[in-house]
């Protein structure tokens, strides 16, 4: 079953560079140790430049996963 969005870092800025890379370091892993944590780590920026961003990494996981 598909779950709702959730915001982790709402970014107030955009990307202005041409290197078209945003999102290049995005991914989302699930964790060996116990297969229900979801690790997920991304880019954002809350200032309008061509590469000033900075990096988020989050966890989570769903309440009927054992």
């Amino acid at each position: 079953t598909l779950r709702g969005e959730m915001s982790v870092q709402v970014g107030t800025g955009a990307q202005t560079s041409g290197a078209q890379r945003w999102g290049d370091y995005s991914t989302m892993q699930i964790d060996p140790d116990d297969d229900c944590t979801f690790w997920y780590t991304t880019e954002f920026t809350n200032s309008t430049s061509s590469a000033n961003w900075a990096t988020r990494i989050i966890s989570f996981k769903f309440n009927n996963c054992h």
